[in-house]
């Protein structure tokens, strides 16, 4: 294991820093850019060519493009969604979806069946990952939006009082009675978007680019094997991303460093995490030269 830094802290507040200002590994990344650049580019294209009406639009397209981002290239699925939004608009309508019982038509769409056989979108950039799974978590969300929040994520957003802490709970514990259809077997009412990895990536997307949000700060920091990396090196723990508690540690570890010296953990998260990503192409460098200085 490498040698800690002899005071984290202060070399926490340099990284902060450097990432804030765009200096030293960050100098290319925009620290005004969201967390997630592919997202932020199709935002920016789809709301340039006029295809968003209002806020609910915008909201619906995070939702649904943030209710599956895992497991898979973030910048294919989010050019496969942008062009999805431009020629089957209805896949982003909850009401269109739920009302007319369109699950079928979108299980056939992710996984090019029948009518949806040889869609331009499709070939252009490949079939859904997770064709069936996938249509369960998108039917599942819009069946909740539909019937509980006007087929409106706003709404679910003013119910809270745009609280962001308290809409993550929600999106992350609140289960259906029973399943959305017949063929779905989850219960959860936002498969995909709950939990500590994607539901703080939606919040936090919806503050920078739709309305301000309450609470973000206490959003839990996403802990993956990235974060974990960097934050043993600079304190001299062991912790690993598999463990329930040592990510909960690190968790308790970063919030406590965000209260004690007023930083924010969406700058924090995305600092430490883009090191650890670059691990083998500057990032171990540039932290073995922090933990030099501190």
């Amino acid at each position: 294991m490498s040698t800690p830094a002899n005071n984290p802290e202060e070399a926490l507040l340099s990284i902060v820093d450097d990432y804030e200002q765009s200096q030293a590994l960050f100098e290319k990344k925009d620290p005004e850019d969201d967390v997630d650049l592919p997202l932020k580019e199709a935002l920016h294209e789809l709301d340039t060519a006029g295809e968003f009406a209002d806020d609910r639009a915008r909201c619906l397209y995070l939702t649904f493009t943030l209710t599956l981002n895992f497991s898979r290239p973030a910048d294919r699925l989010s050019q496969r969604l942008q062009s999805l939004w431009v020629a089957e608009p209805w896949v982003f309508d909850p009401q269109t979806i739920v009302a007319e019982q369109r699950y079928h038509d979108l299980l056939d769409l992710f996984k090019g069946h029948n009518d949806f056989q040889d869609h331009p979108v499709m070939n252009e950039y490949g079939l859904m990952e997770y064709g069936k799974q996938d249509a369960a978590f998108w039917y599942t969300v819009a069946h909740t939006l539909y019937h509980e929040f006007e087929s409106n994520p706003l709404s679910l957003i003013d119910d809270h009082d745009g609280d962001a802490h308290a809409i993550y709970q929600y999106v992350s514990n609140e289960r259906l009675d029973e399943p959305a259809h017949e063929e779905i077997q989850t219960t959860k009412k936002f498969p995909g978007l709950g939990g500590e990895k994607i539901a703080p990536l939606w919040l936090r997307a919806i503050d920078d680019y739709i309305r301000p949000l309450d609470n973000i700060a206490l959003l839990p920091i996403p802990v993956d094997v990235q974060v974990a990396r960097v934050t043993n090196s600079l304190f001299g723990t062991k912790y690993t991303a598999d463990s329930d508690e040592d990510r909960e540690a690190i968790r308790n570890l970063y919030r406590q460093f965000c209260e004690e010296y007023n930083r924010t953990s969406t700058r924090l998260d995305k600092a430490i995490w883009l090191i650890g990503e670059n691990w083998n192409d500057g990032g171990r460098d540039y932290l073995n030269e922090k933990r030099g200085q501190h």
